[in-house]
């Protein structure tokens, strides 16, 4: 799994302490996978009483660009 990130996702998940391990750990295990407007995908992600939620556009079979990623009610 190739995972690469825009300058804007890099700035969001600085800003809102989300570490890569953590939007990697989605892919692998997260309960939901979405589609969203504009060719996007949605992860939702359930642990330790938090909801990750990553959004991405698939590149390939294996490779992800992710878009953005927030923690559900921040």
């Amino acid at each position: 799994m190739q995972i690469e990130y825009t300058d804007h996702s890099i700035e969001r998940i600085t800003e809102r302490d989300i570490s890569k391990k953590a939007i990697r750990e989605a892919f692998v295990h997260g309960q939901r996978k979405e589609r969203q407007a504009e060719g996007l995908m949605r992860v939702v992600y359930n642990k330790q009483n938090k909801k990750l939620i990553v959004i991405y556009k698939l590149l390939s079979k294996d490779k992800y660009l992710i878009i953005t990623a927030y923690y559900d009610g921040n």
